[in-house]
């Protein structure tokens, strides 16, 4: 048997998956308005089709170059007024 499903609404999605959506949004911010979630995974509940991991398009952590800025040195400030 086949089960019916009934559209959903943005609003009802960002209730329902509120870490996935902002998630999604600070991509959007980052890459613009073509990033979509396909799907989602956020307490018990789940939206849309989960598919294989492709090897074209999954990096693995070791893969991946992450840099981090240096830091400015923090001032020294004047100790017993020397």
């Amino acid at each position: 048997m086949t089960q019916e499903t009934q559209p959903v609404t943005a609003e009802q999605v960002r209730a329902a998956f509120p870490e996935c959506v902002g998630i999604a949004d600070e991509f959007r911010d980052v890459f613009g308005p073509g990033v979509t979630l396909n799907y989602a995974s956020e307490n018990g509940r789940s939206i849309g089709r989960q598919t294989p991991p492709s090897p074209e398009t999954t990096l693995t952590l070791s893969q991946m170059v992450i840099e981090v800025p240096e830091e400015e040195p923090e001032k020294q400030g004047r100790r017993n007024g020397r």
